[in-house]
Parts: C-alpha cells; structure tokens; sequence
C-alpha cells in the first residue's frame, strides 16, 4: 500500500466499514423470510442507520453503537479503530488535534489557508479558549483528548519515549487492512465458486 494510502487509511477517509456492508448485507439478507427468520430492516433504512452510527465517511474512534450494528465484523472494526488511536498517540502530526491547530482559524490566527505552525502538542495552558472548544466539539479530537494515554503523551513533552512507536502503529494498520483485503477476495472467489456448484 502507498504511502498516500497509508495517510488517507489513517486519517479515516478510507471508510473500511463501508467497503464490508456488501459482506454484511449478503450475509444478512442471505436466504427467504420464515417464521424463525422475520423480515430484516430494508437495505436501505439500514444503509442510514448504519451512516448514522458509524458516520460517512466513517469517524474514529468507531462508537459501540456502529461496532454493534456490524456484527461479526464488529470486533474487525474494533480492532482498526483501536489502532487508528494508536497512530494518533504516537504520531504527533497524524492526530486530528493536530489538524484542528494548524487549519481552524480560532488555533491558527490566521485566516482559513494562512500559514500553519511546526508540529507541537496540544497543550491548552498558553492556548485560546476558541481553539480548545474546536477541538472538544471534534469527536476524534475530543476521545483522543479524553484518553489516557494521550494524556500521559502530553505529560511527558508531547510524544511517545520510544520514536520507533509512530511506524510500528502505522506498520500494524498496514498489515491489518491488508489481511482484510486479502480475507474479501478469498470471500469473493469462494462465493463464485460455491454458486457454480463446484
């Protein structure tokens, strides 16, 4: 995978969860309605719910709610979401507070396109109470904000004491979305297969 692919993955524009409904929905509207197996949501009520819960493009930290309504790939999106955090602890320009400082004119005090500054923490003691709420009203800014680890980070001069951290998370994102790719073909295949009768 690129590097650009790497950064689109990290930062949530590649909605992984959107790119597995089709497995989920096969797998949901598998087979005719019976008395054991009621009638399901419409595909298409269900397409919003599942916008609604997991946002569109899909917003990290995945909540319980859209790990919930993806059932058993649920604990997959789980996973990623988990490292998606992880990047964001350990790489400071990959966090989303980060974005928010260097782009949201109440951070930057430049007009929207104006100059950004270098990579710092986010540290709120020197910082104007506008910014922090743009950062607080930003869901991934704000539960990155709310963790414990991050916090830690913070602490400790704004970035992990191991500097290899930042690539193994990325590496470890890399490789989980690579199986995924490689699980959905081997899924594909089997299903042509499998309706062919061989």
């Amino acid at each position: 995978m690129e590097v650009h692919s790497l950064q689109r993955a990290v930062r949530g524009r590649r909605p992984i969860a959107l790119a597995l409904w089709p497995l989920l929905l096969s797998a949901c509207s598998a087979g005719a309605p019976t008395a054991a197996n009621p009638p399901g949501i419409p595909v298409s009520r269900f397409e919003q719910q599942l916008s609604d819960s997991c946002g569109q493009p899909v917003i990290y930290p995945i909540s319980a709610r859209c790990v919930s309504m993806m059932g058993s790939v649920g604990p997959l999106l789980q996973r990623r979401s988990d490292m998606v955090m992880a990047i964001w602890r350990s790489c400071p320009n990959e966090n989303p507070c980060y974005r928010i400082a260097t782009t949201e004119p109440a951070c930057t005090g430049q007009p929207a396109g104006g100059p950004v500054a270098a990579a710092q923490p986010v540290n709120y003691a020197d910082g104007a109470k506008s910014c922090k709420e743009a950062q607080e009203a930003n869901h991934s800014c704000a539960a990155l904000l709310n963790d414990p680890v991050y916090s830690g980070y913070i602490n400790q001069n704004g970035a992990p004491q191991d500097p290899n951290e930042c690539q193994r998370a990325k590496g470890a994102l890399l490789n989980l979305d690579q199986e995924v790719d490689r699980m959905s073909l081997r899924i594909k295949w089997y299903r042509v297969f499998a309706s062919q009768g061989f």
